[in-house]
């Protein structure tokens, strides 16, 4: 009789699996219709790259209009790997994932002059698709309580960019734009991940309840 019960108890308990399907629900549905979040902006950046000779000017770079898109199913935010089984940490239900966010992409236009002596201003749009990025969360909560996102963290992500046109640049300012647009974009983003990314998931994470150890 002991044994029976025991595997009883064992075969009602959470598992990886219970928490893997916690976690692609909240993602594909509560997050899309309770997190308030169907499109992000991103700031608006400038920059100025300086002339290194008499055949060039300095050049300006502005970018206004930013988003972020993917955000929604069927891309958005997807389970990377298992989850943790639900388990007890200081009496709290408390489950762990990883997701990835190589579905989201920052989508800005902007403008800039001074690749040349006479200083016309040009358009650029440029998209930046983020490769190798995942974020660690954590959801806890009391026994019958609303959970609540308890961690949220983006390790260093890359970015693969895709401009609208090539500025005309020698190589020394080539490099220096490149690696300006890059920090610009990236430094958008993580405002935007730790701001009203964070900020949806912690309203979506209250409406399903955690299962249970």
């Amino acid at each position: 009789l002991l044994v029976c019960l025991l595997f009883a108890v064992g075969a009602h308990a959470g598992n990886v699996l219970d928490s893997n399907r916690y976690l692609d629900h909240l993602l594909a549905n509560t997050l899309p219709r309770f997190g308030g979040l169907s499109e992000g902006f991103l700031n608006g950046f400038k920059f100025k790259i300086k002339k290194t000779g008499l055949t060039n000017r300095d050049l300006k770079v502005q970018f206004t209009n930013g988003k972020v898109t993917g955000l929604l199913p069927p891309r958005g935010l997807r389970r990377l790997g298992d989850c943790s089984a639900p388990t007890w940490q200081a009496n709290n239900i408390t489950v762990s994932c990883y997701v990835t966010l190589d579905g989201l992409a920052a989508v800005y236009s902007g403008t800039y002059k001074g690749d040349n002596v006479l200083g016309q201003v040009k358009d650029l749009t440029v998209k930046g698709d983020l490769r190798g990025a995942k974020a660690y969360l954590e959801v806890t909560a009391s026994p019958g309580a609303q959970p609540s996102l308890k961690s949220w963290s983006v390790p260093p992500f890359n970015l693969q960019l895709t401009l609208s046109r090539t500025p005309d640049l020698n190589s020394q300012r080539r490099q220096s734009f490149d690696r300006e647009l890059e920090s610009n974009v990236k430094q958008a983003l993580n405002s935007f991940l730790y701001g009203p990314l964070q900020y949806a998931l912690a309203n979506a994470v209250r409406v399903d309840p955690l299962p249970m150890p």
